[in-house]
């Protein structure tokens, strides 16, 4: 009996020392807690400001290449430019000369093409072969090539302006015969007057009884002769009933105004005639 007690005094000792040895640990894991925090913190610390540090020093070094990036430009500009220039090739000057050559011919071909009707000389800008050697193809807002600017405004002007532009163009614009111009070429802003262009020249093309190609193939004083041929026929054809004074000057009202008038009848479009070419018409027909 002696010896039980004894072994278990000494397994309640072990015990007893065993619960105080950890509650000394759990007492000293606050500590123990903020020292390695502490230390973390530190190595943390040291850290980002050797980064700040790094990140100062490229900032500072930046600095300075942007700020050399001026004199260094002039430098590199000024020096090629003091340079003597080089001795021309001999591939060089023949591309020049077939270049000049090309553009003599595309000249002579344009020249011959251009409007020199007097009905045009007002209305149309002047433009000399050296100017105009080709047609030019626009870009639009969304990437599209065209053959009109996106913000152009088709002309409102009288017929016989109209068939030059319609088969030669508009060399002050770059602009290629309107004949050639799709519905996706002319701006929404331009739909109008080019729906009426083409019912007029539809109208004065079969007038004038001759297709298309063989009239744009025509001299400029030929083509208008046989357009001053065809508006007459038209005319007296259709709307000789307004009694305007003179072929001239119906000839002098705008190609939106005629559209109109040669698509309803006399009475119900006068007011589109400018008053001086109004004469002889009904009383009513003037008023609004």
């Amino acid at each position: 009996m002696e010896e039980n007690a004894s072994c278990n005094d000494e397994r309640s000792n072990a015990v007893e020392e065993r619960l105080e040895k950890l509650e000394r640990q759990v007492l000293q894991l606050p500590e123990l807690i903020c020292v390695a925090m502490g230390g973390q913190a530190r190595r943390r610390s040291t850290e980002v400001e050797s980064t700040l540090k790094t990140m100062h020093q490229r900032m500072d070094a930046l600095e300075k290449r942007i700020g050399g990036i001026p004199a260094a430009l002039a430098l590199a500009i000024k020096t090629p430019v003091a340079k003597s220039p080089s001795p021309p090739s001999p591939l060089l000057d023949e591309f020049h000369q077939l270049s000049s050559a090309l553009n003599v011919f595309s000249n002579a071909v344009y020249a011959s093409h251009l409007p020199t009707h007097s009905h045009a000389a007002s209305t149309i800008p002047a433009s000399t072969p050296s100017t105009w050697t080709s047609y030019t193809c626009f870009t639009w807002s969304d990437g599209s090539m065209r053959r009109a600017p996106e913000t152009w405004r088709f002309p409102s002007t009288t017929c016989s302006v109209l068939w030059q532009l319609w088969f030669h163009g508009d060399p002050a614009a770059g602009i290629c015969p309107f004949r050639l111009l799709t519905g996706s070429d002319v701006p929404p802003c331009a739909q109008t007057n080019w729906t009426c262009a083409k019912g007029i020249m539809d109208v004065l093309v079969k007038a004038a009884g001759a297709s298309v190609a063989a009239i744009a193939a025509m001299p400029p004083p030929a083509s208008m002769s046989l357009f001053d041929a065809a508006f007459e026929k038209w005319w007296t054809r259709e709307l000789a009933s307004l009694d305007v004074e003179g072929i001239e000057d119906a000839k002098s009202i705008m190609y939106p105004a005629l559209h109109a008038l040669s698509s309803a009848s006399v009475a119900e479009t006068p007011s589109l005639l400018p008053p001086a070419k109004r004469r002889c018409l009904p009383r009513s027909s003037h008023e609004d």
